[in-house]
């Protein structure tokens, strides 16, 4: 993760001294591992400046400071990305040059995070509204739909096409047949249902749940969170998106079965080993 956030805080550096084209686009990529990494493990060190020594002490930031900076960039990016659809499979550029919804999606998801779904409704429903993406049958839980984003997806809103992934023991694999969702149109509208529900709007959250079930041919058992809880665990089952949602919904301890300081998983000892100034979390 830190050696993505280094690579990006190069590109933010080299851009400021030449065109100072690149600083929001980068600052959208720098939002979206610095929420995840947030999700999985609580307060982090907080890169703003590239670090050329990989032995300096960084002590963690409070994850309201890190969200508090967050936001204030992405909301700067809102204001001066292209209002389009992202076309994130269509090569290098098309990945890179993101457009407003994408740091839309990332900022909600911070505000809801963080219980603030008054913030996050209007962002989402942009999103909806602007029309660039629909639902299909897509299930993201299943390998086909992970080879089929490849072609043209009308859900896909950001995904990565790694072309090799190393393999310690076979060396190099090609993967280039897969695709990694990294944020799409199911999960804006159950996030958006999310928000419906908790602002009161039970009959707007079933709608949109609703179109959902419908689109997948999925059945739940029931409507509002519940009805939500079941349509992720089908067709998102393996996205970070779920564990985020468990946790703001008081719901991992009892979904996953697991103790209160398991909600934070344990820092990896390479990490602790490389800064002095890491902590392992509570617990472990």
């Amino acid at each position: 993760m830190y050696d993505a956030i280094n690579n990006i805080l190069l590109i933010k550096e080299a851009d400021a001294r030449r065109l100072n084209l690149f600083q929001n686009y980068c600052n959208v990529f720098h939002a979206l591992i610095y929420y995840n990494m947030v999700v999985a493990w609580g307060d982090m060190p907080y890169l703003s400046q590239r670090q050329t020594d990989s032995g300096s002490r960084i002590v963690r930031t409070g994850k309201k400071t890190i969200f508090t900076n967050l936001e204030t960039n992405l909301k700067n990016a809102i204001e001066s990305l292209k209002e389009e659809r992202n076309e994130s499979l269509n090569g290098e550029e098309g990945f890179f040059f993101v457009p407003k919804d994408v740091a839309r999606i990332i900022l909600a998801q911070i505000y809801m995070y963080q219980g603030d779904y008054n913030s996050a409704t209007p962002l989402l429903e942009k999103v909806i509204k602007n029309g660039y993406y629909s639902l299909d049958n897509s299930n993201y839980s299943n390998l086909e739909t992970l080879k089929a984003i490849n072609s043209y997806s009308k859900e896909n809103i950001l995904s990565l096409r790694p072309q090799y992934i190393r393999n310690a023991e076979k060396g190099f694999k090609d993967y280039s047949s897969y695709s990694l969702p990294v944020l799409n149109y199911t999960d804006v509208m159950l996030l958006y249902a999310e928000c419906m529900v908790h602002t009161g709007q039970a009959t707007q959250a079933n709608n949109y749940l609703k179109q959902v079930v419908d689109a997948k041919h999925i059945s739940v058992s029931d409507s509002g969170i519940t009805g939500i809880k079941e349509a992720r665990q089908k067709l998102l089952l393996y996205s970070i998106g779920n564990f985020a949602f468990m946790k703001r919904n008081k719901l991992a301890i009892t979904e996953y079965g697991i103790k209160d300081y398991q909600q934070l998983l344990p820092i990896p000892f390479s990490q602790i080993d490389l800064n002095p100034g890491m902590t392992q979390n509570l617990g472990y």
